[in-house]
């Protein structure tokens, strides 16, 4: 099996597409099929967060081996994780837009407060 097959397995396990791997990669979904096309791995510069995006190690998308263990997460991130699983697709992107409204006004909110996080102007 190629990496490109264990790739889209992988998408097939976690319920994912390749659109939403090209959008979190930031490329195109016409690199994707090209890979898929060819039987060809992906560039090494995507392999590490295509693996982050799978929750896979890069060494299981290289060579398949499943030994190496993948990146492990703390309770509160499988909870989030649990949750957003569990929302329907189209739910997701609007979860994650909030989630990114969320952060862009903590950090809105951080330019108005002095070292002793008192209001200043």
């Amino acid at each position: 099996m190629e990496a490109i097959d264990r790739i889209e397995t992988v998408l097939e396990q976690r319920e994912q597409t390749p659109y939403a791997l090209c959008k979190f990669l930031g490329i195109n979904q016409s690199s994707y099929s090209t890979w898929k096309a060819r039987n060809t791995l992906p560039p090494a510069k995507y392999i590490a967060d295509i693996a982050r995006f799978l929750h896979v190690s890069t060494d299981y998308i290289l060579t398949g081996n499943t030994d190496v263990q993948a990146e492990t997460y703390t309770d509160d991130e499988k909870e989030l994780l649990s949750i957003y699983k569990a929302l329907p697709t189209e739910k997701r992107y609007e979860f994650k837009g909030e989630m990114k409204g969320y952060l862009k006004a903590l950090e809105e909110s951080k330019k108005y407060l002095d070292g002793e996080k008192r209001l200043s102007v």
